[in-house]
């Protein structure tokens, strides 16, 4: 036997004052604004890109336009849902101890990463630049002992490496491991 549906809805008014509810709806629309932009880079971006002789069915601007049409489609559907009213619920119960610092020295090692991944792939090639990202960004986040951080990081890159370069035909440079393909 199943217990009888409840019919009782819940409503939750949160106190805002009128300044508060005015400014909270103009951020709404930061929020459309980004997504617009975004899709629009996304389309010009998706103009720029060369098209090869040897394109079967779908060239390489298919799914970027898919992309940047989507993103400013959502950016359209935000923005009349706010017109209309209705706003994002603020968090209520979200796990959060706002009295502890932000962890800055993670955020730091983590964008150093992905800096140091950006700069490697040409001089290293893509393993090792993408090994030295997947280390760094294990190790700001904590993970320990260093040995299986390392051993991990050179797994999914190596992985990784293969799927792009073998099975999907997508070039990656393989720096000093070039002579051994």
């Amino acid at each position: 036997m199943s217990a009888p549906a409840s019919s009782a809805s819940v409503s939750v008014s949160l106190p805002q004052t009128a300044s508060a509810s005015g400014r909270r709806f103009q951020l709404e629309y930061l929020v459309s604004v980004a997504l617009g932009c975004a899709g629009v880079a996304v389309l010009a971006g998706a103009s720029n890109i060369r098209i090869p002789k040897t394109t079967n069915v779908v060239d390489p601007r298919f799914f970027p336009r898919v992309v940047g049409g989507l993103l400013c489609l959502c950016a359209l559907l935000h923005a009349s849902d706010v017109m209309r009213g209705k706003l994002g619920l603020p968090d209520e119960g979200e796990d959060v101890d706002l009295d502890v610092p932000g962890d800055w020295r993670s955020l730091l090692v983590v964008g150093m990463a992905f800096i140091a991944h950006a700069l490697l792939i040409k001089p290293v090639g893509w393993p090792l630049a993408a090994f030295t990202l997947f280390c760094g960004a294990a190790l700001g986040l904590g993970a320990r002992p260093l040995w299986k951080v390392c051993a991990v990081s050179i797994a999914t890159s190596g992985v990784a490496f293969i799927l792009f370069r073998v099975l999907l035909g997508v070039y990656l440079p393989a720096g000093p491991f070039e002579s051994l393909l």
